[in-house]
């Protein structure tokens, strides 16, 4: 794409209500009746996660899914420079015991030019992965 061809999309997609953000972490799981829950720890050091929802930096969670497929959502506007410490805890579920473990996606978007995927199961309950995204300027 040219420069005028990007800024037509870029106003469309803002038009459309489309708002870019600088990192979004998404969490995705492949059981029912399980609770995962994502925090995220800013470079300040504040954390985001489903008792506090939002930080002073902007940062905000979306959803806090007990039940279902997930997915939970983090995001910023605008990253500030350093290391985001993600973590993952696996509560639990309240499927029937026989039921298979939990495969986690983790999807890390970093201001719409890079993606990157983890995947992992989570084979019982109180498991907790730790993630770290780094974003410089």
């Amino acid at each position: 794409l040219n420069g005028a061809e990007k800024k037509l999309i870029e106003s469309r997609l803002l038009e459309l209500g489309a708002n870019p953000m600088d990192l979004s972490l998404t969490t995705h799981w492949s059981s029912d009746q399980v609770d995962i829950d994502l925090w995220v720890y800013e470079p300040n050091g504040e954390k985001c996660f489903y008792q506090q929802r939002q930080t002073s930096s902007g940062g905000e969670l979306y959803w806090d899914t007990t039940e279902g497929l997930g997915p939970e959502l983090y995001q910023t506007k605008s990253a500030a420079r350093g290391s985001y410490d993600s973590m993952v805890h696996y509560y639990g579920s309240s499927a029937p015991r026989l039921a298979v473990p939990a495969a986690l996606l983790v999807v890390v978007d970093r201001s719409d030019t890079e993606r990157t995927f983890l995947m992992r199961v989570l084979p019982e309950r109180d498991v907790v992965l730790m993630l770290r995204t780094d974003v410089f300027d």
